[in-house]
């Protein structure tokens, strides 16, 4: 370009200067970056300065990302000459930004709205993840079979990134198994979604009063953040009174009454065999009855049936007696045969219970008193007392003879445990004295334990103490334990050291029963329990044990004292899906072990993996080389080393809406030391209507060793029925019935008139807690109901009652539950546009009361949701509608807190919105200037 032409742009230049210089008269300018969290309401102080020696008006604006907001968007500065001002802003970063860094842009505009300054600050947002669960119903009413069962839950993703979780949702089959289903979702920042899971509802779920569905998420990483449980109830509208004590995961565990017969092998001569078992509870004559067969007969051997666990048992408020088949738990000494027994039981919380009884120990019920094969007999008497809400005492008294001995043995315990449960001490003393029938010896005895649990902090201790004598005639004769641990937990893991010494050394005053065997074992280890993951756990424990015993290695031989030791290394490592679908667990010891004058310890390995999936169970074993002194001892000379492997298949099917139920197992066993076996079996049930079912098993076994095999088939068929309940026994508790009818109120007269108002039928009813649905009467009947208060109220929303209070204190109580029809009056509120220069509020608009008065007075209240509607069911009339302003957030208030509404029937009348107003504060704008 020539020299000249440079002059021709000299004017434009300057122009530009000039229009620069101007543009730039007045600055802004403030910090560049700020960290902020989500919900946070920030302050940034704004600089500006007019630089022109004139006076100068200009606009502030704000430009923001989404998520960003700053109170006051637009404000009009007027400078002086050479003026600074300085102006507080506040920024309100909502809960919908992401993670990450969003802009805030400052700019300064004149009066032809042209930027003459502007600055920008970078807000930056640490990464939150917070995902939350909760049900939008907890309580849902089945109805009838091939109904829809559907259970929601709300989903919450109060993090500042996108979520990808799985929800899943148990159900129980009906049958004692679960069903498992899963669905998926995406949730931006700051979002809530809802998820529901529908199930058909068949006979077997309808049979289940009362149960509960487990709704649980993972998000991306496969980590559990939380359940929902949504409890699940058969709308019966006559139902009987049930404990919720008793009530185990919401279904009720107690045996149903069934009878059940079955045969085996019934195409076998010689096999043939007949089963019959009953089970029913009664009540006959204000008594509690139980009566429990179980039977066998063999056809072909033509022989009496053998009855087992046959009984039957009444009992009262207080006493009890039980005849027939007996079987003691929770003594020294376990007692079976037949006899009678007698119990006793003191207060509503039975603190005392005594018990006693006296059998003879044949086993079959029938056979002859006088029988050439008596086992012997034995009495007892057992009594446990409840002292406080801390100790207890129990104490045993026993008489016992075979036809070789006589025992005596009385034992007494105290257990102490304080509320916290973090201190346990058990003491308890025994003494017996046994006498030979043969040659008249007799031997006292005794036995003495200590058991001591204490918790400090952290730290966590037992110890397991118990000594008997030789001669002791209880289970635990010749008895020396001690077992003592020590553990520390901390958030993710523990560790812990054990240490075991266990001596058996037992003899007996007859000579019939004199044989040697004497052992001892000796452990000590020590380990770390690690939750790596919710789903994800491990544990390794290094083990050093010891054990002798008394052997007989060959036929006619003394015995031999053997010893065996072993140090190992033991691992677990186990994971589970948040439902529990998929189920692995490895477990794997290692060492070396070895038996004293035997040659060297050799490596050994014994490993174990099962894995469940759903109705999948599959379970293998594999062991090389010994783990306890009994597993090698017949082969200690030629060195040939224990070898074990076992594999097991088990699957659970339901097909045809799961009345067929099919159970497959599939096992395979080898040992070196007996052999090695084959077995599949297969279970079937099918429910042939509501209370029947039928059943059949089929079973093969086959077994090999050396020289000798065997194999064998069984199959079994039977039907199973429900009986019907026949009476129910008597309480401990004053009970009686509720009844209450149900009856549209459609003239609103508070009284029922057949002429106008219609019955209640299928209305829900709510009974303290419990739930009901009014019959096609418009009953509903609530039996055996404890004295004492409840409160009768109606769950219908389009229909309105107000609840009843009621005294349960006869054996009947009768109300009138008249339904008022309602309409539906609904608002919301918001809170003003901010400025700058308000207080520092949270955008809070969920759980605000508003209350409702009607003409008659009677105010009604509901609350906001989170976003700040609300909507009322209210019985027909004129209301005047507020918010509740003492539950408002300070320096929040309202100039126009009242509205009129009318609740019309089938229609839905929507008030004016609420405004919520933010008071401001007292802002000095500091001025500089010359």
């Amino acid at each position: 370009m020539p020299r000249n032409h440079y002059f021709l742009l000299l004017p434009f230049l300057l122009f530009s200067v000039l229009l620069l210089g101007q543009k730039g008269s007045v600055v802004i300018k403030t910090e560049s970056k700020v960290a902020a969290r989500n919900g946070e309401v920030i302050s940034l102080l704004l600089e500006t300065e007019n630089k022109h020696a004139e006076p100068t008006t200009v606009v502030l604006r704000t430009k923001t990302t989404p998520g960003l907001r700053v109170l006051s968007q637009r404000d009009t500065l007027k400078f002086d000459p050479q003026q600074k001002m300085f102006l507080p802003i506040k920024i309100v970063v909502e809960r919908s930004l992401a993670a990450g860094s969003g802009t805030i842009q400052f700019l300064l505009e004149d009066n032809e709205k042209n930027i003459i300054s502007q600055t920008s600050v970078e807000v930056t947002v640490a990464p939150k993840r917070a995902l939350r669960i909760s049900a939008k119903e907890n309580q849902v009413l089945m109805y009838q079979v091939g109904d829809s069962l559907k259970v929601s839950a709300q989903v919450f993703n109060a993090g500042n990134q996108e979520e990808k979780t799985e929800i899943y949702a148990t159900f129980p089959d009906g049958f004692g198994g679960n069903v498992t289903m899963k669905k998926e979702l995406t949730l931006s920042p700051a979002e809530s979604k809802d998820v529901t899971f529908s199930r058909i509802i068949d006979r077997a779920l309808l049979r289940q009063e009362l149960f509960s569905v487990n709704i649980a998420g993972i998000d991306s990483d496969k980590a559990y953040f939380g359940n929902a449980m949504v409890l699940v109830q058969n709308a019966l509208g006559n139902r009987t009174y049930v404990d919720p004590r008793t009530l185990n995961n919401f279904t009720n565990q107690n045996r149903r009454n069934q009878i059940s017969l079955s045969a085996r092998n019934p195409f076998s001569k010689y096999e043939y065999s007949q089963m019959l078992d009953l089970h029913t509870e009664f009540n006959l004559l204000g008594l509690n009855t139980e009566l429990n067969v179980n039977s066998t007969f063999w056809p072909a051997q033509s022989n009496d049936p053998l009855f087992q666990n046959t009984y039957l048992r009444v009992s009262g408020k207080t006493l009890g007696l039980k005849v027939g088949s007996l079987s003691t738990t929770g003594m020294e000494l376990n007692l079976n045969g037949r006899g009678a027994e007698v119990s006793y039981e003191k207060g509503k919380e039975k603190k005392t219970i005594i018990t006693a009884g006296f059998l003879d120990k044949n086993f079959n019920l029938f056979d002859p008193l006088e029988w050439e094969f008596q086992r012997g007999f034995a009495s007892y008497i057992h009594s446990s007392h409840i002292l406080n809400d801390y100790a207890s005492l129990s104490s045993n008294l026993i008489y016992d003879e075979d036809p070789f001995q006589e025992n005596y043995l009385t034992r007494t315990g105290y257990k102490y445990q304080n509320t916290d449960k973090k201190l346990t001490y058990e003491l308890e003393g025994a003494l017996g004295y046994s006498t030979a029938k043969s040659t008249g010896e007799n031997k006292p005895s005794g036995a003495i334990g200590l058991l001591f649990r204490k918790d400090i902090k952290n730290y966590s201790f037992s110890s397991s103490n118990y000594i008997s004598s030789d001669y002791y005639p209880g289970v635990r004769r010749g008895t020396q334990m001690f077992d003592q641990r020590i553990s520390r937990s901390f958030k993710r893991s523990s560790l812990w050291v054990g240490f075991n010494l266990h001596n058996y050394d037992p003899k007996s005053v007859d000579t019939t029963y004199q044989y040697n065997a004497r052992s001892s074992r000796t452990r000590l280890e020590a380990g770390i329990q690690w939750n790596i993951s919710p789903r994800f756990q491990t544990n390794i424990a290094p083990q050093f044990l010891q054990e002798s015993a008394d052997i007989t290695l060959n036929f006619g031989q003394t015995p031999t004292n053997l010893q065996f030791s072993a140090y190992l290394l033991n691992s677990t490592f186990s994971y589970s899906t948040p439902n529990n679908s998929h189920k692995l667990n490895l477990s794997i010891a290692q060492g070396l072990s070895g038996f004293s004058g035997y040659g060297e310890k050799k490596y050994a390995l014994r490993s174990q993996l099962s894995y469940g999936f759903k109705q999948l169970m599959l379970n293998v074993n594999y062991q090389k080389g010994s783990f306890m002194l009994y597993e090698n001892r017949q082969n200690l000379s030629d060195g040939e080393r224990f070898e074990r492997f076992t594999a097991m298949a088990n699957y659970r099917v339901g097909i045809f809406s799961n009345k067929l139920q099919a159970q497959l197992t599939a096992l395979a066993n080898y040992d070196s030391n007996s052999g090695r076996s084959y077995s599949l079996n297969s279970n079937l049930d099918y429910q042939l209507g509501r209370s029947t079912k039928l059943m059949a098993y089929i079973g093969y076994n086959t077994f090999s060793r050396e020289n000798f095999s065997s194999d064998f088939l069984y199959y079994q068929l039977g039907v199973t029925q429900t009986l019907p309940n026949w009476g129910k026994g008597e309480s401990n508790y004053k009970s009686g019935l509720i009844e209450v009818f149900v009856y549209y109120d459609l003239n609103n007269d508070n009284r029922y008139d057949p002429t106008v108002d219609k019955i209640g039928a299928g209305s829900k009813v709510r009974i303290n807690r419990t739930l009901f649905i009014a019959d096609k009467d418009g009953m509903v009947r609530y039996r055996r109901v404890p004295y004492g208060s409840y409160t009768v109220s109606t769950m219908e929303n389009n229909w309105y009652n107000e609840d009843v209070p009621l005294e349960l204190a006869s054996k009947i109580e009768r109300i009138n539950l008249g339904l008022e029809k309602t309409g539906i009056i609904q608002g919301s509120l918001r809170y003003e546009e901010g400025k700058r220069t308000q207080y520092d509020v949270y955008d809070i608009k969920g759980a605000i009361p508003i209350l409702l008065k009607n003409s008659l007075g009677k105010t009604f209240t509901v609350y906001t949701t989170d976003q700040g509607n609300f909507r009322a069911f209210l019985p027909l009339g004129s209301y005047e509608i507020s918010v509740d302003e003492s539950r408002l957030q300070q320096n929040v208030f309202m100039d126009d807190n009242l509205r009129k509404a009318t609740s019309k029937e089938n229609e839905v009348s929507t008030v004016k919105e609420f405004i919520l107003r933010v008071k401001e504060k007292k802002v000095e704008i500091k001025r500089f200037g010359s």
